[in-house]
């Protein structure tokens, strides 16, 4: 159950994490699975309101918030950080304890500016669940959630681009940047300011949702910022000097607070917040470090998920294997019962994909990675015969499998992700593009073991699990973690699946951005 708070995000009521995490150790295998279950719609629960806020909880030990922090992910080995040596009262690696008694655990922490953490590590977390063991007054910490920020800046003409969580290019792509003395910040690259080598695009789309957000780590957290990409040996890379990287600074600051977002959090003995780091910038304020003789204890147990993805910027779209078919939708909810036209484009990633042998994403995860283009966009569901043409063509450029958006669960019936049947379009009659050479769909590991699908060659479909497969060879049966195929050259071996997106257009745009048509 959830009720909004005031600003952003949302109070999770009627939820108690150590008996949560009691189930997850020592209930039924029923129950631990069920845990794990709720930890997943956890996760997207976070990713759709951003910030979680439990109150009440009482004093969870640190083994049950780590137990609680797995249900939502790997956690991060806290030592890592290099701007902060290990305090003698952490109990494990994966804890931080934030005091402000030095002997209690690490002072001053946080109180920088606004920032995200992990900001000194390869990769900043996905997650930050923060645990008020012992509160002060006015020992509070504020929350800003990145996407306004963001959209608030493009609006101040400090954007190049005027993509709104849309790959570029887009139309009117040049005209966004108003010069004023700030360089268009959607061109810079954020660089800490204790570890020079992590270097990231300060703007960017999340992982999971496609929104626009930031890196963020203001004051004595930032080092003197990039302008270009992410390559320094390119002529367009330069380092921006000092006046300008706060001037960005400044400018970054201002956007936050000009959101009217803010959310100031009082802290309780026993609540719990989970922001999305990825999307949620926070900083303490000066009063968290008062001496614990004046206003008494603050202690703070932080653990983080760790985020397995590097933020990217979003891909220039016309550089990326693609294909468009022209449609007409009709309008039947509008009064005019008029047609609208649009262009539905499928862009295949592998070129973005950095996947060893045996090792790829599940379709799940393929989904997310969709999302760079747009958080509209999802993988390809060819639901027309034209459709499934110009995906079999990006599929065929490229030479490896994509995945589809579609749910094979029972013969050869096929329900999109959208929640229409494949025979809708084909045809009740029609024959659906399976690959017949190899009996698909055809469940190979057993009954309901093969629920997802792949374009393989020449446009066909075939049934695979979710996710890679664990290899397996016992002499009777081999199994390998992608599949085995036969490709149009002749040449049969295991591949790795690829994520293959759509996103639709509007209004002639995809013909302005240079798009190939069928």
């Amino acid at each position: 159950e959830l009720r909004p708070l005031p600003s952003f995000g949302a109070e999770v009521l009627n939820f108690n994490v150590t008996e949560l995490a009691r189930m997850r150790l020592f209930g039924t295998e029923s129950e631990q699975t069920e845990a794990q279950r709720i930890g997943q719609q956890m996760r997207e629960t976070l990713h759709r309101e951003r910030l979680l806020a439990l109150r009440g909880q009482g004093e969870i030990t640190w083994q049950h918030q780590l137990v609680f922090t797995e249900l939502l992910g790997k956690t991060f080995n806290e030592s890592k950080h290099n701007n902060r040596k290990k305090h003698p009262a952490i109990p494990n690696d994966h804890i931080s304890v934030f005091s402000n008694d030095p002997a209690k655990g690490l002072t001053s922490v946080g109180v920088e500016g606004w920032h995200v953490d992990g900001n000194v590590v390869s990769s900043p977390h996905a997650a930050t669940l923060i645990h008020a063991v012992a509160a002060v007054p006015d020992g509070d910490t504020f929350f800003a959630p990145l996407r306004e920020a963001v959209q608030e800046l493009r609006s101040r003409g400090l954007l190049r681009g005027q993509c709104t969580e849309r790959a570029p290019p887009c139309a009117n792509s040049n005209n966004g940047w108003v010069n004023s003395g700030v360089p268009p910040l959607d061109d810079l690259v954020f660089r800490s300011g204790t570890n020079g080598d992590v270097q990231h695009p300060l703007i960017y789309p999340h992982p999971s949702t496609g929104e626009d957000t930031m890196l963020v780590a203001l004051g004595s957290l930032s080092g003197r910022y990039s302008r270009g990409c992410l390559a320094p040996a390119l002529p367009t890379f330069r380092e921006v000097d000092d006046n300008e990287t706060e001037r960005v600074l400044d400018v970054v600051h201002d956007a936050i607070m000009k959101t009217n977002r803010v959310l100031r959090w009082r802290w309780a003995p026993g609540d719990l917040l989970i922001p999305d780091n990825l999307a949620v910038a926070h900083h303490a304020s000066s009063s968290t470090q008062q001496a614990p003789e004046e206003v008494g204890l603050r202690l703070m147990r932080r653990t983080t998920v760790t985020n397995e993805r590097t933020p990217k910027k979003r891909p220039i779209l016309h550089s990326l294997p693609h294909e468009c078919v022209a449609e007409v939708l009709f309008d039947s909810e509008g009064s005019s019962g008029g047609k609208k036209h649009h262009h539905h484009c499928m862009f295949s990633l592998a070129s973005l994909m950095d996947y060893q042998p045996g090792k790829f994403d599940s379709t799940e995860t393929a989904r997310q990675h969709c999302r760079i283009l747009s958080p509209l966009a999802d993988l390809a569901m060819p639901t027309t015969p034209m459709r499934n043409t110009a995906a079999g063509h990006v599929v065929s450029s490229v030479g490896l499998p994509h995945w589809l958006g579609g749910v094979n669960e029972q013969g050869v019936h096929v329900v999109w992700y959208d929640g229409k049947s494949a025979s809708t379009s084909w045809g009740l009659d029609g024959r659906l593009p399976w690959h017949e050479p190899s009996g698909q769909p055809n469940d190979c590991d057993g009954p309901g073991s093969e629920q997802c699908m792949f374009m393989g060659p020449d446009a066909k479909w075939f049934d695979f699990a979710c996710q890679p497969k664990v290899p397996l060879s016992n002499g009777t049966k081999k199994v390998t973690a992608g599949p085995e195929i036969t490709w149009e050259d002749g040449v049969r071996h295991e591949y790795n699946i690829y994520p293959l997106c759509s996103l639709d257009f509007y209004d002639n745009e995809a013909v302005q951005l240079g798009l190939r048509m069928s």
